[in-house]
């Protein structure tokens, strides 16, 4: 009895924040990823469906009709729901185009379903067919959100030297939780019993439903909400060539020696990556570039991205600042907003990246010197 009762609370907790959220993400208080918070707010509803049953259970309503059967084929729609949400993270200005493709998901399963209406089919053929149909459909829009997010990460590190709070790994870990869960579910039915089973599977999936909330309600803003520097960005992503495919020429040559210098000079003398909201449209207003030719400058001349190019800067800075001992009051976190990062992890990340050693490990060996 006390499982069940446990089992109970975790279900109607996950209920209720995945309500909640999803309330919250189509308020969008914040006003930020307008439509990708539209569409994850819907995910969300969906989601909550799934312990919907314990719910009723536990409100004591046994005389609502639930139709099951349309509850099951809007559940079909969570990773496509799921998949369209990133889409608008990485890309808000995206226009559907296939949209007649969705329309195929509900007749194939309608058409399923309607096969077990026939004496020819067995109920375990259709069993499988049914399962069969949900974990394809599932792994494919699984997989093709994944490679999307794994894009982003890569696109944003040309426009932005911030990339932890825009990089939306928190979206690749809740597919991971979410597989690795499914897959560990089925290993523990052969072990244990279905009650201890339930607990174990809805604990895991509460805190994966915690870690879900906390995340899409600090979800800053990617994209600037100006629509020409968003375009403008947008098109450095589509605009990327394939690795290895020589690059088209926006500028000559001695055009692109000349810009060179012209921006070396501006990152000495007016140090503009001491900034820690600096992106690579203000840069380009600083040295009276299109976004699109600075990007092209810094990938051409200097063979690097706009994140690496300005963090260059600074931890060259940062360097400076922990080997001189009139500093060795400033705090780590002190160091990072003097170099111009915004927060201690990017700092810690970007650091040890560049030059093998944390901060604090650089400092140390400083010291010592």
């Amino acid at each position: 009895m006390d499982l069940i009762n446990t089992n109970l609370t975790i279900s109607i907790i996950s209920f209720g924040i995945l309500v909640f959220l999803s309330l919250v993400c189509a308020i969008n208080p914040f006003r930020a990823n307008k439509k990708a918070n539209y569409w994850f707010a819907l995910f969300c509803m969906i989601w909550a469906t799934f312990w919907l049953d314990d719910v009723l259970d536990f409100i004591l309503i046994e005389d609502i009709n639930v139709s099951y059967s349309h509850l099951l084929l809007a559940q079909l729609f969570i990773p496509i729901i799921f998949y369209v949400s990133v889409v608008f993270y990485t890309n808000p200005d995206y226009q559907f185009k296939n949209k007649s493709l969705l329309l195929l998901i509900p007749l194939v399963y309608l058409i399923l379903t309607s096969l077990k209406h026939y004496n020819w089919i067995s109920v375990a053929f259709y069993s499988f067919l049914i399962i069969s149909f949900l974990l394809l459909l599932g792994i494919v829009y699984t997989v093709k959100s994944f490679l999307i997010i794994t894009s982003h990460q890569q696109n944003i590190l040309k426009f932005s030297a911030e990339s932890t709070e825009i990089n939306l790994i928190w979206l690749k870990k809740i597919i991971l939780g979410i597989l690795v869960i499914s897959f560990v579910s089925l290993v523990y039915n052969i072990f244990w019993n279905e009650n201890k089973l339930n607990i174990f599977i809805n604990s895991i999936f509460l805190l994966i439903v915690f870690y879900t909330g906390y995340h899409a309600l600090k979800q800053k803003e990617i994209y600037p909400s100006s629509q020409r520097e968003r375009s403008e960005l947008l098109n450095l992503d589509t605009s990327a060539d394939e690795e290895g495919r020589e690059k088209k020429k926006l500028i000559t040559d001695s055009e692109l020696k000349e810009l060179q210098n012209k921006l070396l000079s501006l990152m000495d003398l007016q140090k503009p990556y001491l900034n820690s909201e600096l992106n690579l449209i203000a840069l380009s207003s600083m040295i009276n570039l299109t976004p699109h030719h600075l990007s092209y400058v810094i990938n051409q001349g200097f063979n690097e991205n706009f994140f690496q190019f300005i963090n260059k800067y600074r931890v060259e800075k940062a360097k400076q600042l922990l080997t001189d001992k009139d500093n060795s009051h400033l705090s780590i976190l002190g160091i990072a907003f003097e170099a111009g990062f915004n927060s201690k992890t990017a700092f810690n990340t970007t650091f040890k990246k560049i030059t093998g050693f944390t901060p604090t490990e650089f400092r140390k060996k400083s010291s010592r010197l």
